[in-house]
């Protein structure tokens, strides 16, 4: 049942969004691990027109096998014994493909290691800076995520890791439209992670609410939907616990409540 949950939500990820090709890539890969390799083909060749280079090269050698694997399907079958998923086949040597953190998550399943890695990659890439939170904020959203995830990915917990992490997000803009206006289209699925996880971790243990009112403005910034569709059980335990740790502290909190109807989160 898994690969058809997997194609109904990549379906109604394309619906929500057509020109995201990420989207099209997810409906490809769970296409094929449903062993729908014509629907698949279809699917990636549908993500193409929208696809960056490196999306491009990708959906174009994900089409390529299921082709191959398509040429191999005596006629008149259409589906056949579910195949690897892409998100799990061997990327290019020497490059993590980039697909690989979601296409787990797309499938049910949880690999929080894959989110770090590639928070470490793109903290490797990324040119180092002595900038604050502050400083980083007025260089733009990129630049503040960058050094963001470098600071996520920083190896081992520590009181003086959670206390930078904390000095990060209470630099993002405190209303909603602010930090809509402020990140844009630009937040990736590892970002999102890295925020709500960020925000179990340094902010609950000090104000639930406040946690939870980060979360609710984390929900307005544009593709929230579609990249928490795609989010797994740590991020979606994490939003749980802040939530209902809000609502617990102060009694019945409305705005908690609404915030939980955006993660899906049942209090």
């Amino acid at each position: 049942e898994e690969p058809a949950h997997a194609v109904t939500a990549a379906k109604r990820c394309t619906e929500l969004a057509p020109s995201f090709a990420k989207g099209w890539f997810r409906l490809g890969a769970a296409q094929r691990a449903k062993g729908n390799l014509s629907a698949a083909c279809d699917a990636f060749a549908a993500g193409l027109p929208h696809a960056s280079p490196d999306e491009a090269r990708d959906l174009r050698r994900q089409l390529a096998e299921a082709r191959k694997a398509l040429d191999c399907v005596p006629a008149g079958i259409e589906e056949v014994s579910p195949l690897p998923s892409p998100a799990s086949s061997a990327p290019e040597a020497g490059k993590p493909a980039p697909w690989a953190a979601g296409g787990d998550k797309a499938r049910g399943k949880v690999d929080l290691a894959k989110a770090v890695q590639t928070a470490k990659r793109v903290a490797e890439l990324a040119p180092a800076t002595q900038a604050g939170p502050d400083e980083l904020l007025s260089l733009g959203y990129s630049a503040f995520e960058r050094s963001f995830l470098q600071l996520w990915a920083r190896g081992k917990a520590s009181s003086q890791r959670d206390t930078d992490l904390a000095a990060y997000l209470g630099q993002l803009p405190r209303d909603a439209r602010g930090l809509a206006a402020f990140v844009g289209d630009a937040m990736s699925e590892e970002t999102l992670s890295a925020f709500v996880l960020a925000a179990e971790r340094v902010m609950l243990p000090r104000d639930a609410v406040a946690a939870a009112a980060f979360l609710g403005r984390l929900a307005s910034v544009r593709r929230f939907e579609l990249l928490w569709m795609f989010q797994g059980k740590a991020e979606s335990t994490a939003a749980t616990n802040v939530l209902r740790a809000a609502v617990a502290t102060s009694g019945g909190d409305e705005p908690a409540r609404e915030v939980a109807t955006k993660y899906g989160v049942k209090l």
